[in-house]
């Protein structure tokens, strides 16, 4: 069973890359069709410093997988509506229940594996400096991850 730091993690990277499928920016030099907030791929460039080479590279690397990726994004959401759907159902049961979580976590298994081959795509053209910058950020996202787990878990109800 997926640990909630681990639902968590992946739910902020599909979300992360729905962003960047949604912005027009990253297919060819468009507009943002985002918030301005939400242009993650903008905040990466950044944050690793890419270069224009790179970025290309990246780039390149993403769209050879984008309509795979798309794919599994929404096998996922479809997934996930499911496990929401076998929850609320009248004649919900645990094996209904536990049958829907399977799917999800077959689609989060097919979701990860992309991530690799996508990391296996891109980890070749970072230089060390921005594979550590790189592993320093995802580190801050684990602690963030972390401290609203921990918030979750002090919080009262009401």
């Amino acid at each position: 069973m997926l640990s909630n730091r681990t639902i968590m993690l992946m739910t902020l990277l599909a979300i992360g890359l729905g962003s960047l499928l949604a912005c027009r920016t990253f297919a060819g030099g468009g507009t943002v069709t985002v918030p301005a907030g939400a242009n993650v791929w903008a905040r990466i460039v950044q944050k690793l410093e890419l270069n224009a080479d790179q970025q290309a590279q990246i780039r390149g690397q993403f769209m050879e997988e984008k309509d795979h990726l798309h794919a599994v994004l929404e096998r996922l959401h479809t997934a996930r509506l499911s496990l929401r759907d076998a929850i609320h159902a009248t004649d919900a049961s645990e094996s209904s229940v536990r049958t829907a979580a399977a799917q999800v976590a077959a689609a989060e298994a097919d979701l990860a594996v992309e991530r690799l081959k996508f990391y296996r795509g891109i980890n070749p053209v970072l230089n060390p400096a921005q594979r550590e910058k790189l592993a320093t950020m995802e580190q801050h996202l684990d602690e963030l991850v972390d401290s609203a787990v921990a918030r979750l878990g002090d919080a009262p109800v009401h």
